[in-house]
């Protein structure tokens, strides 16, 4: 196959006018032609220009009905009849004007020109920007488009019998090309867009369409994909303040880490830090905890100005630190520090920690109070192949809080070897209705991967199903909420869990590829040993708990 790149050009591409005051300038093709030219693009030797052709009629009905080919015929030559039925409106966004007809068909023959020469061998890849008008239907026009030629293309490959990817990154969904395939798997639509309401107007963003359950029927299930993105927001960390750490932490606490960033060779051990345990003391470590807790505060921030439903800093979670020492990897506790500013707001906050090691930390700080409910889901008991307690070797049912925050610390203390099943019955019988019984104003979540039966350090048995199962259950309530990160030592089911979870947050479809293949499922005597320890502690949990 050539290494050549085809760009398609003509004049009359960029000559129709839709309406005077339309937002789509044909023109803005000629533009980027003078641009290209003006640098000497198209003198390069792989460089291609690609004269088009009009489109035949036959091309056009392989995607539309012929009695509305007919109408932009008729349209083209009498614009200013009534052609609402066909789609088209004076004033609406796709109007009838003299010679759509003729303009459309050179649309559409440029994007056949571009298939043609890339099928032939003759380039690698073709570019029609005059093309991609993709909200075009069978029997209407709509969002500026009239004939569909990525979708009269797609259908045309599939003809020869070629299995045909197509992927949209326009701002608005692709529905016309979806609609076209929506019941076959020879075409794959992706399809990345925003969606939802236009908080500036109140209106949903059009074309409407596109949520991730739109996957397609019979055949085509799976294979009209959506990724409706309607709060992907890329944030910028910044660093806590240390009025900020120090709702939490002891100000000696804050000085003693600050003097170890700078010399990490001295005897901290006061602190919790050790060279040789688990929280060692090393050059840059102050900074390097203000970014990662300034991180969790920004995503707090965003949720809780109304910018987004959802924000997630995959760095946070470090959920053992304590007001005067480091532990457990952990040396600014930034979900405890989230909390305590959310409830000195004056706010209902709910924290539920789906890490394998219990909470220690953001429980300690929340003990006595009934504002902060928190909610841990851990391994508990002895590690049967060490002899000894699991870390943090806290985290019993009957530690549940005192004086006004009796009952508001709860923990589920899960048996080794804990599986999917088990797992989820034990988090849908505690965690939805505590919630409910609740009513927090928000929900903070840490979302530590160490529970996965992969993981080196841990002995639950959970696979990303599991997983999948409880954040689509926090992405379903109504709570505004802040996810955090946490533990997690298996580096590629760390990788995959915390994409699907963040997928999930944007209500996007999770791609098989993401999932275990073959996740652990107990059976025999460790089916009934694990299920009877798991709602032994479920029971526990629920009999501790507030009323």
């Amino acid at each position: 196959m050539s290494a050549a790149a085809g760009f398609v050009w003509d004049p009359r591409l960029a000559s129709h006018v839709y309406r005077s005051d339309h937002p789509l300038k044909p023109w803005r093709l000629q533009g980027v032609h003078d641009t290209l030219e003006r640098l000497g693009t198209f003198a390069l030797p792989n460089a291609r220009v690609l004269e088009p052709r009009l489109a035949t009629r036959a091309e056009l009905e392989r995607i539309h009905d012929p009695a509305y080919v007919e109408a932009i015929e008729h349209a083209s030559e009498d614009p200013e009849l009534d052609y609402t039925a066909w789609g088209l409106s004076a004033w609406g966004d796709t109007p009838p004007f003299a010679g759509m007809h003729e303009a459309s068909l050179l649309t559409t023959g440029a994007t056949l020109v571009a298939m043609e020469d890339v099928v032939a061998g003759r380039a690698r890849v073709a570019f029609n920007g005059s093309g991609g008008l993709h909200h075009a239907m069978r029997r209407n026009a709509s969002g500026f488009c009239i004939y569909n030629d990525p979708a009269i293309v797609c259908g045309l490959l599939a003809d020869r019998g070629m299995k045909v990817a197509y992927v949209d990154i326009d701002a608005h969904h692709g529905d016309g090309v979806q609609a076209a395939f929506y019941d076959t798997a020879q075409v794959l639509t992706i399809s990345l867009h925003e969606f939802g309401m236009i908080p500036r107007l109140g209106r949903p963003f059009f074309p409407g369409t596109g949520s991730a359950d739109e996957r397609g029927t019979g055949k085509g299930a799976g294979y009209s994909v959506a990724f409706a993105l309607p709060n992907a927001r890329v944030l910028e960390p910044r660093l806590a303040t240390r009025a900020e750490l120090e709702r939490i932490h002891d100000p000696a606490y804050v000085e003693a880490i600050e003097h170890a960033s700078e010399d990490p060779e001295l005897d901290y051990t006061a602190w919790g830090l050790s060279a040789w345990g688990d929280t060692p003391p090393f050059a840059g470590m102050h900074e390097a905890s203000l970014l990662t807790t300034g991180a969790t505060l920004v995503a707090m921030e965003d949720v809780v100005a109304g910018r987004a439903r959802v924000a997630f800093n995959g760095s946070g979670g470090l959920h053992h630190a304590m007001r005067r020492n480091a532990s457990g990897f952990c040396i600014y506790n930034d979900p405890a520090i989230v909390c305590g500013l959310l409830a000195d707001r004056g706010m209902k906050v709910a924290y539920v920690d789906i890490d394998a090691h219990h909470g220690d930390g953001v429980q300690a700080a929340f003990y006595d109070t009934a504002q902060v409910l928190t909610i841990s889901l851990h391994e508990f008991g002895m590690i049967p192949r060490l002899g000894r307690p699991f870390f943090p070797g806290t985290g019993s049912a009957d530690e549940r809080g005192t004086g006004k925050g009796a009952g508001y610390s709860v923990n589920v203390a899960l048996p080794a070897y804990t599986d999917d099943l088990a797992y989820m019955r034990a988090f849908d019988a505690v965690v939805p209705p505590l919630l409910d019984r609740f009513r927090p104003d928000i929900l903070v979540t840490q979302q530590g991967i160490d529970a996965h039966f992969t993981d080196p350090l841990t002995d639950l048995q959970l696979s990303t199903h599991a997983r999948e199962h409880v954040v689509s259950w926090f992405a379903s309530t109504p709570y505004p909420w802040v996810a955090m990160g946490g533990g997690g030592y298996d580096l590629d089911a760390v990788r995959r869990t915390w994409s699907m979870e963040y997928l999930i947050m944007l209500g996007a479809p999770v791609p098989e590829s993401l999932h275990d293949e073959d996740p652990p499922v107990l059976g025999g005597r460790a089916r009934t040993a694990v299920d009877a320890a798991t709602d032994q502690a479920t029971r526990e949990a629920l009999t501790s708990a507030f009323r």
